[in-house]
């Protein structure tokens, strides 16, 4: 599980606590997070005896809740930086900006395009980039261009190399749950704006297959066509009916991935690629977002969002991304049937902000205007809950159903 630094422990063995995990949803009349604090992740069908009976009911809710929402026809996920952080080992922004300033020329460079000094975030640092090296004379814009690519590069490397060692037991955990969803429902789509390889690696790990949007021939290159595709088992007599494979989950990457390569004859897979095809951090990802392959994956994604009996959910992604978050805001101010479930470990922080899309959603919350719910956890500590999306017995079914109706009266 993912864990935060405790301020002033030695750096050579940090002492480490585990996120806050709470929950907050449209049900509770409060309007309060229910708190779900425990000392270790917990199975899916685990109970902790010595964890205090609130806790224990607080699980409880968020396990049906959550079968409730994964059994949505129209499932969907959108995975963010989030997803890749603390025991996977991604890098994140903190981390590119510490790169970043490693390289060649990186004073004069943040100089020239009056970077401030207290502001260390990358992506307003390669926005600048692009603006100034169009505007300054032509030596300090060969400087500047050439710290966009030196960047580039080492974005590129930072979110490689890290897998090889990369702990993905939360992924394969994820998506050993998520993909066992009923074989005639639609397959679980999952959006990622991440560049790394961490889904379809613990999905190869787990004998899970991925469509990607990629030929099944060598090399493999993207035609969105593929994504109508699927995978099934041919019947033995002529008459019989073919059934769907299970385990196979659609990956879209809506920025691109480390492995696509941009060639004269389209974008294909290359595990070392000469022309990474990727939407960096700056302030054009929105511009980036509407040019092929990306404008393909981004009308995947509004498409989805307007399917009724929808149900979102987002992990690790902070709502900064304008052009992935205002299609999920109109989802949820226009499809009465959807349903929007997010996960992040500062849902909580946020959502007490005085503006952002984390506090609309709670306003939203509150007043009971969308089936929203909020959960401040990691996404290792998520996929722990996640329930085993098998079908229920009739039994099963009426002693939920009865648990439900309990609580409501």
């Amino acid at each position: 599980m993912a864990t935060k630094k405790v301020p002033g422990a030695p750096q050579s063995s940090p002492t480490t606590v585990p996120t806050k995990v709470s929950f907050l949803r449209a049900a509770y009349p409060s309007g309060g997070w229910l708190s779900l604090d425990f000392d270790v992740a917990l199975g899916a069908g685990e109970e902790q005896q010595e964890a205090p009976a609130a806790a224990n009911n607080a699980r409880t809710q968020l396990r049906e809740y959550l079968h409730s929402v994964l059994t949505t026809s129209n499932l969907i996920v959108l995975a963010g930086c989030g997803a890749s952080l603390g025991k996977v080992g991604g890098p994140s922004m903190q981390d590119l900006w510490a790169e970043a300033a490693k390289l060649d020329g990186f004073a004069d460079v943040a100089s020239a395009v009056k970077q401030p000094t207290e502001d260390k975030w990358i992506e307003r640092l390669l926005s600048r980039c692009q603006v100034a090296k169009e505007l300054v004379d032509a030596t300090t814009s060969a400087k500047v261009g050439a710290f966009l690519v030196a960047s580039e590069k080492m974005i590129w490397k930072k979110c490689t190399e890290f897998l090889a060692g990369a702990d993905l037991d939360a992924h394969k955990t994820f998506l050993r749950r998520m993909a066992r969803r009923r074989l005639r429902v639609p397959r679980l789509k999952i959006f990622t704006t991440n560049y790394d390889l961490c889904f379809e690696t613990a999905a190869s790990a787990l004998g899970i297959t991925v469509i990607d949007g990629f030929s099944f021939t060598q090399p493999r290159r993207f035609d969105p066509r593929f994504f109508g595709y699927d995978v099934v088992r041919r019947a033995k007599g002529a008459d019989e009916p073919h059934d769907f494979v299970e385990g196979v989950v659609q990956v879209l990457k809506l920025h691109g991935s480390v492995d696509w390569d941009c060639t004269s004859t389209g974008i294909e897979q290359r595990a070392t690629p000469k022309s990474p095809c990727l939407i960096y951090p700056t302030s054009t990802k929105y511009e980036h977002s509407y040019e092929q392959p990306h404008l393909e994956l981004m009308s995947q994604f509004q498409a989805a969002l307007r399917e009724p009996n929808t149900c979102l959910v987002t992990i690790g992604f902070g709502f900064n991304d304008n052009h992935l978050s205002a299609p999920i805001m109109a989802a949820v101010n226009s499809n009465p049937s959807f349903k929007l479930f997010v996960v992040d470990r500062s849902a909580q922080t946020k959502s007490a902000e005085a503006n952002g899309v984390y506090s609309a959603l709670r306003q939203k919350i509150e007043a009971g205007e969308a089936d929203i719910a909020l959960l401040n956890a990691e996404f290792a500590q998520f996929a722990e809950f996640v329930p085993e999306l098998r079908a229920l017995t009739p039994a099963e079914q009426i002693e939920r159903s009865v648990k439900q109706i309990a609580r409501q009266a």
